[in-house]
């Protein structure tokens, strides 16, 4: 057995006597039907107590309770450094944006390469052939080589520009309200008011439906003929929003709490972050409905890789996240910490076994194929 796993095995989490202690009436009743003797109920009790406390650790939960087991383990799998990735590799493959004031930067496994100048942000076409960048006041589409094609401007600054999954539009934030334009950069028009999350658009068949936030409203609407789908009010003004690949479930993700609806609007889940938490950001993964979230405490971070409502791996980071995307296969998960760019492997089990880390170019973007 390794060092870790002693250390694991030997370990107390916190609530750990409680949690035994509500178990105990399960444990008593699995043992009636042996016989009944003291000498056999005591040894199968000494056999499940190991159990239980196995399945209190892997059946973690998004509660506060919760979070106590959560950043015990986390202080146990973090201790070792994560290893560099080489100079000349990209783990999960395709192309790595990156943007800032040193300009637009693309990692492939060939190293980094800068395309552009100075932008704020950067959003890959859903098959990699264009790069939205925004330069304050205005919207600019360019090749992966930099080529400028079309660009337009407004009068207050641009945000959050998102592309639409088949690529026929572009969605983005300026004054107040949601814009959408084509993506040969003719029909540029306001759909509705709409501040703070970046908007996204819902995978579903029309490729025409579009959420946004409105103060503390999420909106869906479908943007040919304009009619709102749902609204549902949020108890703060929403961070993050972030749809499943099947489009039937929406991440909202607000300071203090998330939220999961359905297609309709509807709630299914809210989780509380702990005290002293705050929530960062969240996102679903490519496939599937496995999900990824942010919390912030002080200066450190610490990543959840959330399977419906478990959490299935928990890293400590020692510094801000930015910045948080897949790879195109989904395999590899990348992270804007400062002045790095983490790399994880969601599927690997709680460790630091398939955690890299290289320098970023600035903010963490988008991740293409």
């Amino acid at each position: 057995m390794s060092d870790l796993g002693r250390r694991l095995r030997h370990a107390r989490a916190p609530g750990e006597e409680a949690a035994f202690r509500r178990a105990h009436p399960l444990a008593l009743a699995l043992v009636r039907a042996a016989p009944s003797r003291r000498r056999r109920r005591r040894r199968a009790l000494r056999m499940l107590a190991p159990v239980l406390a196995a399945l209190l650790v892997a059946g973690l939960l998004l509660t506060s309770a919760g979070a106590d087991v959560r950043s015990w383990i986390s202080d146990a799998v973090t201790t070792s450094k994560p290893e560099p990735v080489r100079p000349q590799t990209l783990p999960g493959g395709g192309r790595l944006l990156t943007a800032g004031r040193d300009g637009l930067f693309v990692r492939t496994a060939q190293g980094p390469h800068r395309i552009f100048g100075d932008v704020g942000e950067a959003a890959w076409s859903p098959r990699g052939l264009f790069v939205a960048v925004t330069r304050g006041i205005e919207l600019i589409v360019v090749s992966p080589r930099g080529e400028r094609r079309w660009s337009l401007h407004h009068r207050a600054p641009i945000r959050h520009p998102a592309w639409a999954p088949i690529g026929y539009q572009i969605a983005y934030l300026s004054g107040g309200g949601v814009h959408l334009v084509d993506g040969d950069g003719s029909d540029d028009a306001r759909l509705a008011a709409a501040d703070g999350a970046a908007p996204v658009w819902r995978p579903a068949r029309s490729h025409s439906q579009l959420t946004y936030a409105r103060g503390r409203t999420v909106v869906l609407s479908d943007t040919i003929d304009r009619r709102v789908l749902f609204a549902t009010r949020a108890a703060r003004r929403p961070l993050a929003l972030s749809w499943s690949a099947d489009g039937k479930r929406l991440l909202v993700l607000e300071r203090d709490r998330i939220q999961l609806l359905n297609q309709f609007g509807a709630r299914l889940h809210t989780s509380h972050a702990p005290a002293g938490t705050h929530n960062v950001t969240g996102m679903f993964a490519r496939t599937g409905r496995d999900w990824t979230l942010v919390r912030g405490q002080g200066a450190s971070s610490r990543l959840l890789l959330v399977n419906g409502q478990d959490t299935v791996k928990v890293l400590e980071l020692a510094g801000r996240v930015d910045g948080v995307t897949y790879s195109p296969r989904g395999d590899w998960l990348a992270l804007g910490v400062g002045r790095s760019v983490w790399l994880v492997r969601p599927g690997y089990h709680a460790g630091l076994r398939g955690v890299h880390t290289m320098p970023a170019h600035g903010r963490l973007m988008d991740w293409a194929p």
